[in-house]
């Protein structure tokens, strides 16, 4: 709380009523006092509307927690609570939403020099009083929007309450042991809603239903469209630059030395410890890595301890300097000419029937049978690429084959080609 501030607006202002933010006496309270319930009291006594209400949550917090008690005691209870507000002003208001909405729209303009900060602002009030005005240019109806859906509430709500006309423009207006004394034409209600925000409460409404009345006539005029309009009637001229601008006699004004301080300059508003991230933002997700050797989470390959080489990136070599087993009775060779090409060619869309059926025919005298197998088998985009370089694989019919084990010859499964 500002020392200085209070007094200086008395002096100022006199007579004006200054009321507290009940969001950061909140806070501060929460710093303090850590018990849920004790944080809900708070909120109970700011919206009581009136004294007997207010002084009911009092007594309960000073039951449950004498320091707290005495810490909201300190407040004059009329500067953050509804039961002791002013009813002239017609706001029951209880956060300073306003200020805080304007100091982060100007957010980016505080960082410049002040003539270029008070320009910047002065086009950004200038922006939003024109596009508040052209908004509700065609808005036919008797209250702003806002007050519009407010008022709406306020009638779904007054649907459970029982009406009894006394006389006089005078309801009792009940439900279950609560009863409430609504006068229409003084526009009050027990529960003193009704004056403080100059909106018909949901007590009033419903004895107005009963009678057939329109709510929206009792609203006061001050939240109506005629007074909304009225605020816009004047707006900021337009300011030329500096370029235009009269020259005088009189030196130019000369800026102050600015003395740059260490770090980066803070611009955020300093959040909470329990106020967490702002709703509505996206985090940042990242993938954990790994080691490309041993696949611990702790390091990466570069800074692995293991001595070695990368074993997944690897190239698998083939010693053809083996000795291949000897050939079973069950093996069948392979001409190497013959299955080249078609592993090369024949790639996603030729299924595993194509491998057998080359397998199978490669020992034939005529390379045509192995291609006419292909051909027979494969079904796919590929199938006459693969038979092709099968037929010009075979030079001579009596070429000598040289046979492969079957085991050195890695063939890829591929998968049944969608048609």
């Amino acid at each position: 709380m500002q020392k200085g501030l209070i007094p200086a607006l008395q002096e100022v202002m006199p007579g004006v009523e200054h009321r507290f933010c009940v969001w950061h006496l909140w806070k501060n309270f929460c710093k303090m006092f850590k018990d849920k319930q004790l944080k809900d009291v708070v909120w109970v006594c700011a919206k009581s509307t009136t004294p007997q209400q207010f002084n009911t949550e009092m007594d309960k917090l000073k039951a449950m927690n004498k320091s707290a008690w005495d810490y909201l005691s300190k407040f004059p209870p009329n500067t953050w609570s509804r039961a002791y507000f002013s009813e002239q002003p017609k706001v029951d208001t209880l956060c300073n939403n306003n200020c805080e909405a304007f100091n982060a729209k100007i957010l980016k303009y505080r960082g410049k020099p002040i003539l270029k900060m008070l320009e910047e602002i002065r086009s950004y009030i200038m922006r939003n009083m024109a596009s508040n005005k052209r908004s509700l240019s065609g808005w036919l109806g008797e209250l702003t929007p806002v007050q519009q859906s407010r008022l709406d509430i306020e009638k779904t709500r007054s649907n459970k309450w029982r009406v009894q006309f006394s006389g006089d423009g005078r309801f009792q207006v009940e439900k279950h042991a609560m009863r409430m004394d609504v006068d229409i034409d003084k526009k009050t209600c027990t529960c003193r809603l009704w004056q403080i925000s100059g909106m018909p409460c949901r007590h009033a409404i419903a004895a107005m239903a009963s009678w057939g009345l329109q709510p929206e006539e009792f609203v006061h005029n001050w939240l109506k469209m005629p007074s909304f309009k009225a605020a816009y009637v004047e707006f900021i001229r337009p300011c030329r630059s500096q370029h235009f601008w009269m020259t005088t006699e009189f030196d130019a004004p000369i800026p102050p030395l600015i003395k740059r301080k260490p770090g980066r300059p803070k611009k955020n508003r300093r959040k909470g410890a329990d106020e967490g991230e702002r709703p509505g933002k996206m985090k940042k997700k990242t993938i954990p890595m790994h080691c490309g050797r041993c696949q611990s989470s702790e390091h990466n390959l570069r800074t692995c301890p293991q001595p070695g080489a990368d074993i997944q990136n690897q190239p698998v070599e083939i010693n053809s300097s083996q000795s291949a087993p000897a050939p079973q009775e069950n093996d069948i060779p392979v001409t190497q000419q013959a299955i080249a090409p078609v592993t090369k060619h024949v790639t996603a869309s030729v299924t595993k029937q194509v491998a057998a059926a080359v397998t199978k025919q490669a020992n034939a005298p005529v390379i045509k049978q192995a291609a006419a197998a292909v051909t027979k088998q494969a079904t796919g985009p590929y199938t006459k690429q693969a038979a092709a370089s099968v037929t010009k694989q075979a030079a001579a019919p009596n070429r000598k084959q040289e046979a492969a084990p079957v085991n050195q010859q890695v063939v890829a499964p591929a998968a049944k080609p969608t048609l």
